[in-house]
């Protein structure tokens, strides 16, 4: 999958985004066909409402994507890792892995 990613996001840089955003559709699938697998890592930390605003920042940056908006992109996937690092640094002051 890191292969895969890494080609979006080379295809994204070379300004194909009909092919990069195929990428993102085949991580998407692959995700979801790990859903409820015990290696899945699930969703730590994160609440209802974490995962209501991780869902619409992807909509909003997948929307850019489509459109060809790279840099409405790219700033949509930092608000995604700001929303990451939030949850991450949540979950280790309550002693979490």
């Amino acid at each position: 999958m890191a292969e895969c990613a890494e080609r979006g996001r080379a295809l994204a840089a070379e300004g194909r985004v009909g092919e990069a955003w195929d990428r993102v559709l085949d991580l998407r699938d692959h995700a979801y066909a790990w859903t409820g697998h015990p290696h899945h890592p699930g969703d730590p930390g994160a609440d209802a409402a974490a995962r209501a605003d991780a869902h619409h920042i992807a909509g909003r940056g997948s929307m850019a994507v489509e459109l060809g908006h790279l840099a409405a992109a790219r700033a949509e996937l930092e608000r995604l890792r700001e929303l990451r690092r939030g949850l991450v640094d949540a979950d280790d002051d309550r002693g979490g892995a």
